[in-house]
């Protein structure tokens, strides 16, 4: 499965599940699955819940905002979203998770508007880290979590997360656990 999740952040994610037995989970920015299969797999040991996974799988969306051109470099030149996308379809159903997972292939600042306030349990913002693209989930995306929800962000350590990070701070999301590669925040209730 592609991706970059961790044993450590797959545990977390798993472990946050199974304890709080969250009912909607969605993750933003899914690319080939690690993240999301790790929640599906604890919402199918809990016997219940749903998580949504939305991505655009394109190359536009992967660019948009200031990235660097490494990076700009790197998704032109070494990933095939297409094949990434048809992978994670073929996981799904392979390791039949089809009960647990939906998911959209849009961009989320499109899709979030089939979610009301204040109605996700755990929101898992993982797509493009340019600042443009940080900020603008965090502001489209903060007011669906629940009082007492989740909200975890990836990628911690790069610069261009920080000012999401801050806004996400500003709106009294309290640190429930911290690493370098990413963070869980706990809403208010």
């Amino acid at each position: 499965i592609e991706g970059w999740t961790t044993q450590e952040k797959a545990e977390v994610l798993a472990s946050l599940v199974i304890d709080f037995k969250p009912q909607l989970l969605v993750e933003v920015g899914i690319f080939g699955g690690r993240s999301l299969f790790a929640q599906a797999f604890a919402l199918r040991e809990n016997g219940m819940g749903l998580i949504w996974g939305i991505d655009p799988w394109s190359l536009d969306a992967a660019l948009e905002g200031e990235i660097g051109e490494e990076n700009k470099k790197w998704w032109s030149e070494n990933v095939n979203l297409e094949d990434i996308y048809v992978g994670f379809i073929k996981a799904v159903l392979d390791l039949q998770l089809t009960k647990q997972i939906r998911w959209i292939r849009e961009r989320g600042e499109i899709v979030s508007k089939l979610f009301q306030k204040q109605t996700i349990d755990v929101l898992h913002l993982d797509s493009n880290h340019s600042e443009l693209c940080s900020c603008r989930d965090v502001g489209i995306w903060h007011s669906k979590v629940k009082p007492g929800g989740f909200l975890i962000v990836d990628d911690v350590s790069w610069s261009t997360v920080a000012k999401s990070l801050t806004m996400i701070r500003a709106f009294n999301y309290k640190t429930i656990f911290e690493n370098s590669e990413f963070i869980v925040f706990r809403k208010p209730e």
